[in-house]
């Protein structure tokens, strides 16, 4: 899950691994190896977030023994450590696959339903015994979080954590870092300076370092100091998204919208699953009403990413402006594996399919629209009058203007629906699903028509 939405087609398919893995064990396996199982059998990218956990877990030396990772979704001390769980349970699958190749995953369920327990099952895939295993993957995973570019998420709770471990570690530019960024949270500037000041001098080329120091001067508004730093950053490192973001960011405050779009490009390149630049790409697109572009940019989004409801909608939306039918339905279909209980996907799938002359599908995801949109405009129009009632006006007309916007694209679709009715003989349901449409549309012209072609 991710932003409080599921894709549900990964879902299913981790689903189904659990069970194949737990049936054919005889429930033997790891809990941590079914989980890690499961989410390879997604076929998704490592989400942003678990890159950021990864990092900031192996910095405070928060990564798990692999004998005891299935404590960590039994008996989570924190739900960080649950998620962190899931991710580095994947990394040890990664590991396993790197080694011995996918041909280790059957032979692994084939071990486990033989009765082994995990060392032997590890020395059985493997060739080498669990300590030896882990030791080779600790300098695996230490490898891997090296080369993700992002900053460690800490917090003043970390606060004990990271002052010991750069005590310990005086001349460890990485724990500096870890200071510099704490000690940036807790509103410190000019200490963090410092601390970033000396992982510099341990470490001239530490492109985290830079970067630290540029959003300093970027917070105090020094934007030429914040400028060069960030470029100092990249030149240590030309796969440091978070300088290129940081970058394209400042440029975008200058009005410099080429400048920008160019370093936000980098930024996605360098790192194809922060979000962020993906946002700020498509504002300069939308700005400059380059709607190609910006499409451009939601498509990848979509590859690397796997709950992009509201871009995969708009994106379906742009199509069907364009009236590039296939893309349109392709993309109304990632739409619904997000939000299937949505009408957006469906009102386009239809509206495709429906010019696609794939008539019976059509029909079939504008009734699923019909239905879901019920619901949803229930839900918007209650959201309106609560906001109404507190007194949050600004809100509710953002939420007004929305729900005008919904029963819009949602008359269109029932308006579609009805001339499909009439088209196969049912003047029955035409009717209904053009009463529907000018309930939401009553000055709706060609509504009205259909209706009197109907009686």
């Amino acid at each position: 899950m991710q932003n409080g939405r599921v894709n549900w087609r990964e879902t299913l398919r981790h689903e189904l691994t659990h069970a194949v893995t737990l049936l054919g064990t005889n429930y033997r396996i790891p809990h941590w190896l079914t989980e890690a199982m499961a989410v390879h059998e997604q076929h998704s990218d490592r989400p942003y977030n678990w890159d950021v956990l990864l990092k900031t877990s192996v910095r405070l030396n928060r990564i798990m023994p692999i004998g005891k990772l299935t404590r960590g979704f039994t008996r989570p001390k924190t739900g960080e450590q649950r998620m962190l769980a899931y991710c580095q349970s994947e990394v040890v699958l990664d590991f396993l696959i790197q080694k011995c190749g996918r041909k280790c995953l059957p032979a692994l369920v084939k071990a486990f339903r033989e009765g082994k327990e995990l060392p032997q099952a590890i020395q059985t895939v493997t060739g080498m015994p669990l300590a030896e295993f882990e030791k080779q993957f600790t300098a695996y995973i230490f490898g891997v979080v090296a080369k993700i570019p992002v900053l460690p998420k800490v917090t003043p709770k970390d606060a004990k954590t990271i002052i010991d471990l750069a005590a310990k570690q005086p001349h460890n530019a990485e724990t500096q870092c870890n200071l510099a960024i704490l000690l940036l949270v807790q509103r410190k500037p000019d200490e963090a300076a410092k601390a970033a000041d000396k992982a510099l001098k341990i470490n001239p080329k530490c492109a985290e370092a830079h970067h630290i120091k540029a959003r300093i001067a970027m917070a105090a508004r020094k934007e030429a100091d914040a400028m060069a730093m960030a470029k100092l950053a990249i030149a240590a490192d030309k796969n440091y998204a978070p300088a290129h973001h940081l970058l394209g960011a400042l440029a975008a405050r200058q009005n410099k919208t080429d400048e920008a779009a160019a370093a936000f490009r980098e930024a996605i390149r360098s790192h194809p699953q922060f979000p962020k630049p993906y946002q700020a790409l498509a504002k300069i697109y939308k700005d400059k009403k380059q709607d190609d572009k910006r499409a451009e940019v939601f498509e990848k989004l979509l590859r690397h990413t796997s709950n992009s409801f509201g871009q995969a909608v708009e994106l379906g939306r742009h199509y069907v402006s364009k009236k590039k039918w296939k893309d349109a339905a392709r993309v109304a279909d990632v739409a619904a594996g997000i939000g299937p209980f949505y009408p957006q996907p469906h009102i386009i799938a239809g509206h495709a399919l429906w010019e696609l002359g794939k008539e019976d599908p059509a029909v079939h995801e504008m009734e699923i629209a019909s239905i879901c949109a019920g619901d949803t405009l229930k839900q918007m129009e209650a959201l309106y009058r609560r906001l109404v009632a507190a007194r949050r006006q600004e809100q509710a007309d953002k939420v007004q203007e929305s729900l005008n916007e919904a029963r819009k694209e949602t008359a269109g679709n029932n308006l579609r629906l009805a001339k499909a009715y009439l088209k196969r003989g049912d003047k029955k349901k035409a009717r209904t699903a053009a009463l529907a449409a000018l309930d939401l549309d009553p000055n709706g012209e060609e509504i009205k028509a259909l209706l009197r072609r109907i009686k």
